[in-house]
């Protein structure tokens, strides 16, 4: 169904509670540990949603990865 506006500004955060529809979803970790992946590896994540349309992350990568220390 993609996701709503005010979704988007929380989907990156660990931890934060989700409702789909009438029920909770999961701690919320899926899509802040992609992040911290793609960005440890010198990349980027995106999101593409729109009402009706469904949701893609999309992750870009450089050609020549350079792979940073982890912060956490």
């Amino acid at each position: 169904p993609g996701m709503p506006p005010d979704v988007l500004d929380s989907v990156f955060r660990r931890f934060e509670p989700r409702t789909n529809g009438g029920r909770r979803r999961g701690a919320g970790l899926g899509l802040s540990i992609v992040k911290s992946f793609v960005e440890l590896h010198g990349g980027a994540v995106r999101i593409e949603t729109g009402k009706d349309k469904g949701t893609t992350v999309i992750c870009t990568f450089p050609d020549m990865p350079g792979i940073r220390a982890a912060a956490e």
